[in-house]
């Protein structure tokens, strides 16, 4: 012990005496590792972290599975489905489910629209997450006019509700509802937001299979396994389906597989490219150690003579190079504090939430790890070949062992520069396929043009004659507005996180059978949202104002599937939107097709019914300005207000915005692996310019005796250049092959441009070896300007 206490002194003192070397070498490691760090703590938050419930792992997502080839998993249920599943559903101890809702809190000041999510009977049963306050709801309170229940989260409770005891009564969509508990906090980590919750009624009276609303879960009971769960539900399900004359099925998945959605790919190679970075930064301090130890090649020489063993020389190196790893380390976790925030700021909507990612037991263990193994990974090499070389020899300070340890650092070099490789080439990929995405036609005008998200109280709005005058009266005021061009309303917008799918029939074919019947997306919209939109209209004509008909317009998707070489204008559909049984509708007109949900994906088909004799209670309602849309954001409020003063706008952003946030994920992969990949381009050309400065500085004498003989200065910049660009251009080539390899892991994320695109590959091929040229120039021309004199009485 006290042995390593006098090697860890030495360690100090060795560091103390090149401060800006080791300065710099622990600011590398305290951003590699401070960024590595904080990419893990999302990991750990969103992938590793169990969910805060009791038995989590018993814990599953119960999801629709629609027939047909493949039988995808939707997700959702319908809640005949749901009701189906509860009464009968296999291996599993409950069954619950929710859906998103909003309700407007009066009576408190201006009206404030309240994020809600509506729950089943039992659900925080089955979560196993009884309220932190209060009680959750009784039976009575699902039942059709059984006493008007509210739960709240404890944010809420303080900020909007002012603490008000339990039992209080307060105006939510015009209703008295009555406060009776406070939701555990956990319940955010499924539900993903939410500030009130309320109870379903047992008496939901959708009959519709094809409305897939709502999200399920279940617990498995005790013994049941999740692959014999399935295959018994598997069965259920049929029998069920064979009942309801459908031919849906169902499956169970882990519920953190569901919530985790398309966050774990792109974790894994964020994590993957900043692993790389460490691993690069790593490599480059290994080669400074390896060139700091041969400068103390007498030194050890001496030290062994004395009789020191190679055991107790390579400790004292990993001890010096552990203490690095530490320092950087701790440094690092103080700029993973900063990164942690940053990518909290910067988390796409589009990606499951991210509360919050502490820096807990888990990532500082993880910190540590990583510390200890790139300190010892560092002194590694210099370690073991400390005592590798001739006694005689190196006590002269002769080559030695030099030419061994030069190798060593050119192989270091070329890894250096094959990683770099890979992560440019990766960058460049993803920064390509990000850039064709954004120019990828969504098929409307998103310039422009602004959304404002309302929510119609049923209560107040019961009939679809006074929310459809709602409607009208709001887009007539918004029309006047000056600077408007156009004003529409629609159940849902592009980009928007609310809509329909039904399946629908040609009137006068024959019927089909469930699987082979086509399926759509229907909206509600009033006249002018071809316009508000600048969707094109390519026959027939748009939508009126009380329309005459039954009226329906189609997109060019739906009418080249389904009317192929037909004029669809004036073919009769039955989408089973209208409410009555007589649900037929003539088609009136075709528009363009638009990309509804992601740039990625193609048209689907789209039936468009029109408001005014629908009127659904979410509204989505879009301006088209003259000028900037943001302007008009305090005239929308106002005529809202004038039109219905208790009523609260959820939202309001541009169209951009909206789009925006659909390549979220995309764009956060792109910036973040662009900034790994130039701090790999940075370190692999401070890794060449110091092997081969440090090669200019051993070979001094050498040259001065070449340049004594009649060599020409250009003669030395060119055999100089000549064996850096050499490792440059090994790096290069293994790289390439490497990137070639691991393709098909990256295919998945990009866009419109090949894993293999040979113009990606060719120009990051050109920017290392342009770098890998300057970084060996500088060197290059101090070997130009030794002093044959010199040299030669040296000799």
């Amino acid at each position: 012990m006290e042995s390593l206490r006098q090697d860890l002194r030495f360690a100090l003192r060795v560091l103390r005496k090149s401060p800006a070397t080791t300065a710099v070498a622990i600011l590398t490691l305290g951003i590699a590792i401070g960024a590595t760090t904080s990419i893990f703590s999302v990991v750990s938050a969103l992938l590793l972290k169990p969910l805060p419930f009791p038995a989590p792992e018993r814990l599953v997502s119960v999801d629709d599975v629609q027939p047909g080839e493949g039988e995808q998993s939707e997700g959702n249920l319908s809640w005949p489905e749901f009701l189906d599943l509860r009464a009968h559903a296999p291996d599993v101890a409950g069954v619950a489910a929710y859906t998103g809702s909003t309700a407007i809190l009066t009576g408190r000041g201006e009206p404030l629209r309240v994020v809600a999510r509506a729950v089943s009977d039992g659900f925080f049963d089955v979560l196993g997450a009884p309220p932190v306050m209060g009680r959750a709801f009784s039976h009575e309170e699902h039942l059709k006019n059984g006493p008007r229940a509210v739960m709240a989260t404890e944010p809420f409770w303080r900020q909007s509700l002012g603490e008000a005891p339990l039992g209080t009564t307060f105006m939510l969509d015009g209703v008295p509802h009555t406060l009776v508990g406070l939701v555990n906090p956990s319940v955010q980590a499924v539900l993903g937001g939410g500030q009130a919750f309320f109870p379903f009624e047992e008496s939901y009276t959708s009959d519709n299979r094809g409305a897939h609303f709502f999200s399920a879960l279940g617990r498995l009971a005790p013994g049941a396994t999740l692959e014999k769960a399935n295959v018994d539900l598997k069965v259920v399900a049929k029998h069920l389906a064979d009942e309801a004359k459908a031919e849906h099925s169902a499956a169970y998945r882990p519920l953190r597989e569901k919530l985790r959605g398309k966050a774990a790919p792109i974790l894994a190679l964020l994590l993957g490219a900043v692993g790389m970075v460490l691993l690069i930064a790593a490599v480059n301090l290994a080669n400074v150690s390896l060139a700091r130890a041969s400068g103390r090649t007498r030194e050890f020489a001496v030290r062994r003579a004395l009789g020191a063993s190679a055991w107790r020389l390579g400790r004292q190196l990993l001890i010096e190079s552990a203490v690095l790893g530490v320092l950087g380390g701790g440094l690092g976790l103080l700029l993973s504090l900063w990164g942690r925030d940053a990518a909290l700021r910067s988390w796409p909507s589009s990606l499951p939430d991210l509360h919050e990612a502490p820096l807990d037991a888990r990532v500082l263990a993880f910190a540590v790890a990583v510390s200890l193994l790139t300190g010892l990974g560092i002194g590694l090499l210099p370690a073991l070949q400390s005592s590798a070389g001739d006694l005689h020899d190196d006590l002269r300070e002769g080559s030695g062992a030099t030419s061994g340890k030069g190798r060593v650092r050119s192989a270091l070099v070329v890894a250096q520069s094959a990683l770099a490789v890979l992560l440019l080439v990766g960058a460049g990929l993803l920064v390509q396929s990000f850039s064709r995405l954004l120019h990828q036609d969504p098929g409307f005008v998103s310039e422009h043009a602004v959304s404002m998200r309302i929510s119609l109280p049923e209560r107040k709005y019961p009939t679809i004659e006074k929310r459809a005058q709602f409607v009208s009266d709001l887009l007539t005021r918004v029309q006047g507005l000056p600077g408007v061009r156009a004003a529409a309303a629609s159940n849902g917008l592009p980009f928007g996180d609310h809509y329909s799918v039904g399946d629908f029939s040609v009137v006068g074919r024959p019927p089909l059978p469930e699987k082979d019947q086509p399926h759509a997306e229907k909206r509600e919209v009033s006249p002018a949202y071809f316009t508000a939109l600048g969707i094109p209209l390519l026959k027939g004509r748009f939508l009126q104002d009380r329309e005459p008909v039954r009226a329906v317009v189609v997109n060019e998707a739906l009418a080249r599937k389904i009317f192929p070489g037909q004029d669809p204008v004036g073919q009769r559909i039955d989408g089973g939107m209208f409410p009555s049984k007589d649900t037929d509708a003539v088609i009136v007109g075709v528009v363009g097709n638009i990309k509804q949900h992601d740039l990625r994906e193609a048209p689907s088909m789209e039936i468009d019914y029109p408001i005014d004799q629908l009127a659904s209670p979410y509204l989505e309602v879009v301006v088209r300005a003259a000028a900037e849309p943001a302007a008009l954001t305090g005239a929308l409020k106002a005529q809202v207000q004038l039109v219905d003063p208790d009523l609260a706008i959820a939202r309001i952003r541009t169209l951009n915005e909206q789009l925006d946030t659909n390549v979220g994920a995309e764009r956060l992969s792109a910036q973040l692996l662009t900034g790994f990949s130039l701090a790999a381009l940075l370190l692999a050309a401070l890794g060449i310019y110091g092997v081969v400065s440090y090669g200019v500085t051993r070979r001094e004498r050498e040259i001065g005796v070449r340049m004594a003989l009649g060599a020409a200065a250009r003669d030395v910049l060119a055999m100089i250049l000549r064996e850096g660009l050499t490792l440059t251009l090994i790096g290069v080539g293994l790289g390439a092959v490497a990137a070639l390899i691991s393709a098909r892991a990256l295919s998945g994320f990009l866009y419109g441009i090949s894993a293999s695109d040979p113009l990606t590959y060719a120009g990051v091929a050109v920017i290392l070896t342009l770098v890998a040229t300057l970084a060996t120039l500088l060197p290059a021309r101090r070997a130009t300007r030794v002093d044959p004199a010199s040299a030669l009485r040296a000799e």
